[in-house]
């Protein structure tokens, strides 16, 4: 799915269609001045996993990481087990 307004310069998306082709979603999570110049941070969902991709203000790949969307949560505790009597 496209979003209908990210404004993502031409090559960032360009970028985002070619790798990923059809049956994706994705989000301009932030976009943030860097030197002076727009940065583009976008998370990509596609078959359960999660790219995350930073973009200059060309549209220029900066870092494309991959995330554990169900990474565990390090404040939950530990399941316990029933002890038997």
């Amino acid at each position: 799915m496209k979003p209908e307004n990210q404004n993502l310069p031409p090559e960032a998306s360009q970028y985002i269609q070619e790798q990923f082709r059809e049956g994706f979603l994705y989000e301009v999570t932030e976009v943030r001045e860097i030197n002076g110049a727009p940065h583009y941070f976008v998370e990509v969902a596609k078959d359960g996993e999660v790219h995350l991709f930073h973009f200059n203000e060309k549209g220029k790949l900066i870092i494309d990481r991959l995330e554990d969307p169900f990474r565990p949560d390090p404040f939950e505790e530990p399941p316990f087990e029933e002890i038997p009597d």
